[in-house]
């Protein structure tokens, strides 16, 4: 038995899987966004580290200023990283929905299928039933004769 939407099952089957691979590259993308600042803000902690240690020590104000500068640029810097990854992070949102979607389609064709593949076995056993009830039934008037 076939089932007859079963070339647009395997359509859906396709689309979710390409909306998963999508999601997956987001995910990843995100991570390493994410990663990327983590990694700066370690560099700005160990940099302001060591800032402190050189403090107690004679020190031009050409280097306190460059410093300073650079802390600035920092700040800027994970200012724009954050709102690179809150953007990614919609777009994982909206690819997220996108998945939902697609996995609820095909579940439905595939719940759609399990119910045609029960109801063609249930078909399938009434008629053996009423073959085996018509054999015994012949069987029975031959014995009778």
């Amino acid at each position: 038995m076939k089932f007859r939407l079963e070339s647009l099952l395997r359509l859906r089957k396709n689309e979710e899987d390409q909306v998963q691979r999508e999601f997956g590259a987001i995910q990843a993308h995100l991570h390493n966004q994410e990663q990327e600042l983590v990694d700066m803000e370690t560099r700005d902690k160990r940099n302001k580290d060591e800032l402190n240690q050189i403090q107690g020590q004679p020190q031009s104000p050409s280097t306190f200023m460059m410093y300073d500068r650079y802390f600035q640029s920092v700040k800027v810097l994970e200012h724009r990283q954050r709102q690179v990854i809150s953007e990614i992070n919609s777009k994982a949102d909206e690819k997220r929905k996108h998945l939902i979607e697609a996995v609820r389609q095909r579940r439905t064709l595939e719940i759609l299928k399990e119910r045609e593949l029960l109801r063609h076995r249930k078909e399938q056993a009434k008629r053996e039933t009423a073959l085996l009830d018509e054999v015994a039934s012949a069987q029975w008037h031959m014995k009778k004769r």
